[in-house]
């Protein structure tokens, strides 16, 4: 974990209490450690508590300031209860990451509604209601940011993913981490209601594979 220094401190997030979602591995992880290295307090959120202690348990270690609760984010209740939680022992939220998530993949004809709706239950209604929980707590405090990481995973096309980006590799945690704290932090203040595209110029890529005689071909001389 970093010093806290002049350019560690640039983000302006030292001494802010930071909740992460989905904590215990992958993108949560990697968000959880570059902010504890900014000097952020955090609350780290994720139904697998044993996982998401370790990471805590890491982190303090290291001598960050830090929680971690095992809570299911799409029961109400639980959210409830955490958000309260951090309240009394780290204090209001300056920020919020919203990147628990995960799939279930299948057929429409046999998709069970069980899985339909536990992946709705994570991926959209656990965003609303930390949203909604730790909103009440940024606007108490005069403001702060809530950051939705997107989820994204494809198992099996590693090799085809990476050939279509401009970096020719697959995007790590960190990747993400990165532009989640900047994001995060004060200095993204005016960044309001915007998609940023973390996905090494993929997107920017895509009509290089669209046949257009003359232009092809000038891109690769």
């Amino acid at each position: 974990m970093p010093k806290i220094d002049d350019e560690t401190s640039w983000l302006g997030l030292a001494g802010k209490v930071c909740v992460v979602t989905g904590a215990a591995s992958g993108i949560g992880a990697a968000i959880a450690r570059q902010l504890a290295g900014q000097g952020a307090k955090l609350a780290l959120f994720d139904k697998n508590l044993e996982g998401v202690r370790s990471v805590a348990a890491e982190l303090a270690g290291a001598g960050a300031t830090v929680l971690a609760f095992g809570c299911d984010t799409s029961l109400e209740a639980e959210v409830k209860a955490a958000a309260q939680q951090v309240l009394e022992h780290l204090g209001p939220s300056y920020g919020l990451v919203n990147n628990a998530g995960f799939l279930r993949a299948g057929r429409l004809a046999e998709v069970s509604l069980e899985d339909w709706n536990a992946v709705l239950g994570v991926n959209l209604t656990g965003y609303l209601l930390c949203a909604r929980a730790f909103a009440c707590q940024m606007r108490a405090t005069g403001g702060g940011s809530i950051v939705h990481s997107k989820f994204y995973e494809e198992p099996g096309f590693e090799a085809k993913r990476a050939a279509s980006t401009a970096s020719k590799r697959i995007g790590e945690p960190a990747d993400i981490a990165d532009a989640a704290l900047f994001l995060l932090s004060p200095r993204a203040s005016y960044v309001n209601g915007a998609e940023l595209a973390v996905d090494g110029a993929m997107s920017a890529m895509l009509m290089d594979s669209v046949p257009r005689p003359g232009f092809n071909e000038i891109g690769k001389s």
